[in-house]
C-alpha cells in the first residue's frame, strides 16, 4: 500500500498504469472524438433506404439513446482511471469471473465494429480525391488487378486491386505515422481536422433550415419503407414488418451514433481521468447530439425520399434482374457516399470554387473518422494484451509512448483486405458491411451495459450494491469527482484487499493476503521456502507498515445530499460536532441526516446524554443500538437503498471504524464519501493468518489466537478487508521464545 503522497504522485504522473503518456486533457480527447459525427455521411443512405421517411426520427432516436447511454459509460470508466480501451475493456473486466471467453470476445468486437470506419472511409476519400482530379473513363479509374474470384459466393464479388485501393492504403499510411507521434500530435491533428470538418456539417445542417429548402412533405407520414409487387417504394403500416423495419434502422444508426463513446478510450492518457473522463465524452455526445439531430433532416428535407428514375426490369418469369433506380435519399451515390460532396454543395448554395472548398472540407473529415476509430481501435487492443486477454505482441509501444504495432493488424491489414474485397471499381456501398459490424458493437455493448449492472450502475446513478458480485473490484474512482485518500497509506488497495499480486496477476483475497503476510512477515518467500533467519525480525514487525490506519479530525462535507452517521460510545462527540458545522453552514442538510449510534458495552446509562444530544440536534432520525451487531446489520440494510450524494461519517473505536469500513467497501464507497475519527479504546481486532479465525479486543502485543491457540504477534499491517490487524505466529522458528507480554493497545 502506497501512502498519499504516493496516490497523488502516480495519479499526477507523466505514464498512467497501462504505461501510456498522460499528455492530453479532456479537450484532446474530445477532438480525437470529433471524428465521429462525419460517420453520419457513411450510414444516412443505407438508413435512408432501410426506412424510409422514419429516417430523421431513427436518427434523433439513436443519438438520444447513445446520449443516455453515455453516462453508464462515463460512471464505469472512473472506476478504471489507469485503463484505456474504453468500453470493451469494461465489459471484458466485468464478465471474466463468469466466462474466459467473453472478455476477449468484447475486446474482438470492439475493434471489428472499428475497421470499416478505415475501410470504407479511405476508400470514400480516395474516391473523392481521384474523382476530383481525373475523369470518370480515364485509366486510373478503371485500372483494376483481379486477385481471386469469389463469385461462388456472390455474383460480382472478387478481391481485387484498383486506385482507390492503393490510394486509400497511402491514407492509412499517413494516419498511421501521425498516430505513431503520441496522444498529444494526434490531439493537435484532430483539432485541425475538426474544425474542418465541423464547418461543413453545420452549414448543411443550418442553411437550408434559414433559406426555405426544407419541405415538410419530405418527412411525411411517419410510415416504415414498404415495397410493392413490382419492387417500387411505397409506405407501409405498423404491422409486424414495420415494426422490424424501424429496429432496422435503430440497428444500423447506432453504428455511427454510438460512436463517441470511443472519448473514454483514452482515460489511461489523461492527466486528470477524475474530471476529464465525464468532461470528454459528455462534450463529444453533446456535438454528436447537435450534428446527428441537424444533418438527416436536412438532407431529408432538402431531397426527400426520392421520386423513382428506372422502373424495375423483370424477366419472363417474374423476377427482377435490376432494381428499381430512386433520385433523392434513396440514390445510388448516396447509398454510396460518393454523391454526398455534390449534394452538400447545393444544399448551402456554392459555386464550383465553394464546392470544390466543401468536397476538401469532406475529405478532411473523412481523415478525422480514420484518426478517430484507428486511435480507439489500437488502444483497446493494446489495453487487452496488457490485461493478458490477447497476446502479448499487442502490449508494445513505441518511443513516442503510443501503441504501433496495433495499428498494422487493426487499421492496416485486415481494412485493406476489406477494401480490396468490396470495392470492384470504386469505393464500396457501406451498407451490408456496416450492418455487420454493428452486430459486433451491439454485441459488445450489450456485454458493457450488463456490466453495469454489476457494477451497480443505473440510469446515470449509482445504487450501492454489495460486492459479491465483483470480490476483486473496489470503485476506487468515480468519474468527475475528487477522490482524498481517507487515511494516509490507503490510497490504493494491497494484494490482501483483493489488488493485483506482484505479477500484476488477479488473485483471490486469501491467496493475495497470504502471500503479503508471509512476505512482510519473513516466515517464508512466494515459492514457499522457510526465511533463512527470524533473528531480529521481531523489533521491526510492529512499526513502519505504510497500511495502519491514520484517521483526521471529522469535518462536515457540504457537497453531500445525504448523510450518514455511526457511532460508539465517546465518538458521538466527533459526529456531533460536525452536525453543529452543518447547522452552521447547511442548515438544509440536517432533515438528510441521519444517526446510528451504540454506547460502549455495558455503559447503555452513560450513552443516554448522548443520545438525547443528538435527538435535539433537529436531525432527520436518530437510532440506538444496544450492540454493535444490530447496528452494522441497520447499516447494512441502509447502504443498500442509499443513492449518490450519501456521505458517511464515523466516530468511535478503532475496532468499531474497521467494521464500518469492512460493509462500505462491500457496497463500493468511495474514499471521499468517508470520513473518520478514532477516539475511545485502542484495542484491536486480530486475524490469524493460520486459522482465518478473528480474536477481538486485544490490547498485548501478542496474543493467543482463540481458534488454534497460536501465539501471534499483532502486527501494524492493516487489512480493511478484514477490519483487522494481521496476527503471525511469534515463535515459528523458535517455539517457546516468546517476547515479554505488553499492553501497549490502551
Amino acid at each position: 500500500m502506497s501512502s498519499t503522497a504516493e496516490v497523488a504522485t502516480v495519479d499526477t504522473a507523466v505514464k498512467s498504469a497501462a504505461g501510456l503518456e498522460r499528455g492530453i486533457d479532456w479537450t484532446g480527447a474530445f477532438w480525437v472524438a470529433s471524428g465521429v459525427p462525419p460517420l453520419v455521411l457513411f450510414s444516412i443512405g443505407a438508413v435512408a433506404a432501410t426506412v424510409g421517411k422514419l429516417s430523421w426520427v431513427i436518427w434523433t432516436a439513436s443519438i438520444a439513446m447513445g446520449f443516455i447511454q453515455s453516462f453508464t459509460y462515463a460512471e464505469i470508466a472512473g472506476l478504471f482511471p489507469n485503463k484505456a480501451g474504453g468500453t470493451s475493456i469494461y465489459g471484458a473486466i466485468a464478465w471474466v469471473r463468469y466466462g474466459k471467453l467473453v472478455a476477449p470476445i468484447s475486446v474482438w468486437c470492439n475493434w471489428f465494429a472499428w475497421s470499416p470506419v478505415q475501410a470504407t472511409g479511405s476508400a470514400l476519400a480516395a474516391g473523392y480525391i481521384l474523382s476530383g482530379l481525373f475523369a470518370p473513363d480515364a485509366a486510373i479509374n478503371t485500372w483494376q488487378l483481379t486477385l481471386l474470384d469469389l463469385g461462388y459466393l456472390k455474383t460480382g464479388l472478387s478481391l481485387r486491386i484498383n486506385a482507390v485501393f492503393v490510394l486509400g492504403a497511402v491514407i492509412l499510411l499517413a494516419v498511421k505515422f501521425i498516430q505513431d507521434g503520441g496522444i498529444l500530435r494526434s490531439a493537435n491533428t484532430t483539432k485541425i481536422l475538426g474544425v474542418s470538418a465541423m464547418i461543413p456539417l453545420l452549414l448543411i445542417g443550418i442553411v437550408p433550415l434559414m433559406t426555405g429548402d426544407i419541405v415538410k412533405a419530405n418527412f411525411f407520414p411517419l410510415a416504415p419503407l414498404a415495397h410493392d409487387a413490382l419492387g417500387r417504394v411505397t409506405d407501409g403500416t405498423w404491422n409486424m414488418a414495420g415494426v422490424t423495419v424501424f429496429a432496422a434502422g435503430m440497428f444500423l444508426a447506432a453504428w455511427s451514433t454510438y460512436g463517441f463513446e470511443t472519448a473514454v478510450c483514452y482515460t489511461g492518457e489523461f492527466k486528470n481521468p477524475k474530471t476529464d473522463t465525464f468532461k470528454a465524452i459528455f462534450y463529444s455526445g453533446l456535438l454528436c447530439v447537435v450534428v446527428y439531430t441537424l444533418v438527416p433532416f436536412a438532407f431529408q428535407g432538402y431531397l426527400g425520399l426520392g421520386t423513382l428514375v428506372h422502373p424495375a426490369v423483370v424477366d419472363a418469369a417474374g423476377n427482377t434482374t435490376t432494381a428499381a433506380e430512386y433520385g433523392g435519399m434513396l440514390a445510388p451515390d448516396i447509398y454510396s457516399g460518393m454523391g454526398v460532396a455534390a449534394i452538400m454543395a447545393k444544399m448551402v448554395h456554392a459555386g464550383r470554387l465553394v464546392g470544390v472548398i466543401v468536397v476538401i472540407m469532406l475529405i478532411l473529415a473523412l481523415v478525422l473518422s480514420l484518426m478517430t476509430s484507428m486511435a480507439g481501435s489500437s488502444r483497446t487492443l493494446y489495453q487487452a494484451s496488457l490485461d493478458g486477454w490477447l497476446p502479448k505482441y499487442l502490449a508494445k509501444m513505441n518511443s513516442h509512448g503510443a501503441p504501433s504495432r496495433q495499428h498494422r493488424l487493426s487499421d492496416l491489414q485486415f481494412p485493406e483486405f476489406e477494401r480490396g474485397l468490396d470495392s470492384p471499381a470504386g469505393p464500396p456501398a457501406p451498407g451490408q458491411t456496416l450492418a455487420c459490424s454493428d452486430l459486433d458493437s451491439r454485441r459488445r455493448r450489450g456485454i458493457v451495459l450488463r456490466e453495469s449492472r454489476l457494477h451497480g450502475v443505473r440510469s446515470g446513478r449509482v445504487r450501492r450494491r454489495n460486492s459479491q458480485d465483483r470480490p476483486d473490484l473496489r470503485g476506487a474512482h468515480r468519474a468527475g469527482v475528487r477522490l482524498p485518500s481517507l487515511h494516509p497509506g490507503q490510497g490504493d488497495l494491497s494484494a490482501g484487499d483483493g489488488g493485483r499480486l506482484g505479477n500484476g496477476e488477479w488473485g483471490t483475497h486469501h491467496q493475495a493476503g497470504r502471500y503479503l503476510a508471509l512476505c512482510r512477515v519473513g516466515a517464508g518467500n512466494r515459492r514457499g521456502r522457510r526465511h533463512p533467519s527470524a533473528r531480529g525480525l521481531l523489533a521491526m514487525l510492529v512499526t513502519g507498515i505504510k497500511s495502519k490506519p491514520v484517521y483526521a479530525p471529522l469535518q462536515a462535507d457540504t457537497r453531500g445530499r445525504y448523510h450518514l452517521m455511526l457511532g460508539m460510545g465517546v465518538g458521538a462527540a466527533p459526529l456531533l460536532r460536525v452536525i453543529d458545522e452543518m447547522r452552521m453552514a447547511v442548515t438544509q442538510a440536517l432533515p438528510n441526516t441521519r444517526v446510528l449510534y451504540v454506547p460502549d458495552a455495558g455503559a447503555a446509562h452513560a450513552g443516554a446524554a448522548e443520545i438525547e444530544r443528538f435527538r435535539t440536534a433537529a436531525v432527520g432520525d436518530v437510532q440506538a443500538f444496544p450492540g454493535t451487531p444490530a447496528l452494522l446489520e441497520e447499516f447494512r440494510s441502509t447502504l443498500g437503498k442509499s443513492l449518490m450524494g450519501t456521505r458517511l461519517y464515523v466516530g468511535g473505536p478503532e475496532s468499531f471504524i474497521g467494521l464500518v469500513m469492512k460493509i462500505a467497501l462491500e457496497f463500493n464507497l468511495n474514499k471521499d464519501e468517508i470520513r473518520a475519527e478514532e477516539c475511545g479504546t485502542l484495542a484491536r481486532r486480530v486475524y490469524c493468518i493460520h486459522c482465518r479465525a478473528t480474536t477481538e479486543n486485544v490490547r498485548t502485543n501478542i496474543v493467543r489466537c482463540v481458534a488454534c491457540d497460536r501465539w501471534l504477534l499483532v502486527r501494524d499491517h492493516y487489512s480493511r478487508r478484514l477490519a483487522a490487524y494481521m496476527g503471525v505466529m511469534v515463535d515459528a522458528e523458535a517455539p517457546g521464545e516468546l517476547p515479554p507480554l505488553k499492553e501497549v493497545f490502551l
